[in-house]
């Protein structure tokens, strides 16, 4: 039974710490690296399928990346030299912008910008889910200016699988194990100071703890 409630507050605290992660980097994280996949006659094929919604035709991709935290601007419309520009065959013209936080693996999500994004009459939680909450964070000075590229600091509460269940295990893992640990020292300092590993009472000598009735190591058997 102490197993089985360990292993429970190991999963809550890796999902804690999996959501508190990703707000953090959502927040204070920086872009350090980018590149352009753009076509101009034909579909990008090179476009993951995930970021694309269904039924649109991609013709530029340019992402960011940086330590935990991702930018995808997918578009329909051309790139042209630094900007995205407007077709002339008539197809359409949307646009999407993907932000991805967490580590190890992305493991929440949000719009930053979206075409066809929830207009702002929409419910709250119906906008958030998809555009992130807005708490009205700025910036911190070490991640402002182009090292954001204008991304505003929002709290995503879309999880982006299967990263979120890929975090959520290892920092459950990591959380048991420490407890483990922690659980071991204890115990043994107690032992080393002639008190219960149970419960911490002071033993005197005795055989078995007159607290919680647990046997004393090394004692004999009654």
């Amino acid at each position: 039974m102490v197993y089985v409630r360990r292993i429970i507050l190991s999963v809550t605290a890796g999902v804690a710490i999996t959501l508190l992660s990703s707000w953090g980097l959502a927040v204070c994280g920086r872009f350090t690296d980018g590149e352009l996949v753009a076509t101009y006659s034909e579909r990008n094929t090179m476009v993951p399928g995930a970021l694309v919604p269904e039924g649109w035709d991609p013709r530029s991709w340019h992402y960011w990346t940086g330590v935990g935290i991702r930018r995808d601007l997918v578009s329909e419309r051309e790139w042209m030299g630094s900007s995205l520009g407007m077709m002339m065959d008539g197809r359409p013209q949307r646009t999407i912008t993907h932000i991805r936080c967490g580590w190890p693996m992305p493991a929440m999500a949000w719009y930053d910008y979206w075409s066809e994004a929830p207009k702002p009459g929409t419910p709250w939680l119906e906008r958030s889910w998809w555009m992130g909450w807005d708490v009205g964070f700025k910036p911190p000075a070490f991640a402002a200016g182009a090292t954001r590229w204008d991304v505003t600091p929002r709290l995503p509460i879309r999880p982006w699988w299967p990263g979120f269940g890929v975090n959520a295990m290892v920092y459950a893992v990591l959380a048991f194990l420490s407890g483990t640990a922690a659980h071991s020292w204890r115990r043994r300092r107690r032992r080393l100071r002639g008190l219960c590993e149970a419960c911490g009472y002071a033993l005197v000598g005795l055989p078995k703890c007159p607290e919680c009735g647990r046997t004393r190591p090394g004692s004999p058997a009654a």
